[in-house]
């Protein structure tokens, strides 16, 4: 259990619950704090209220698109710092997203292996 991990707290948006919830749970077990959303509007309204490190973002949502999702983000001074890390079956050629954003840390496509998007999110905390 790592003090680096322990103190930071991930967003993970994705509307498949089993993905959402196999990520927040993994990412519980590696000792970080996790909040989790199924949609970009319900992402939104937890970040109205709680300070995240990290979000963990799909791309492909009901209602609002995940890169509908980051230009909010991107226009909310609260979060316009916030890190995300793209997790999606797009791949990043499929999409412009992470050539247009410099919030955009980091891409894992689905599917993926647990072990390589927990190397990538915890490379989002190393200064």
């Amino acid at each position: 259990m790592s003090e680096l991990t322990q103190s930071k707290k991930v967003l993970v948006i994705d509307d498949d619950t089993h993905t959402n919830t196999m990520i927040v749970e993994t990412l519980k077990m590696e000792s970080f704090g996790v909040l989790s959303a199924l949609s970009g509007e319900e992402a939104l309204k937890i970040l109205d209220t709680e300070a995240v490190d990290l979000i963990l973002l799909d791309l492909v949502l009901p209602g609002m698109k995940g890169w509908q999702v980051v230009e909010e983000l991107k226009n909310n001074p609260k979060t316009a710092n916030v890190p995300i890390m793209i997790v999606s079956i797009l791949s990043p050629e499929d999409t412009e997203i992470a050539k247009n954003h410099s919030q955009i840390l980091g891409y894992v496509c689905k599917p993926f292996d647990v072990n390589h998007l927990i190397k990538e999110v915890k490379k989002n905390f190393h200064e």
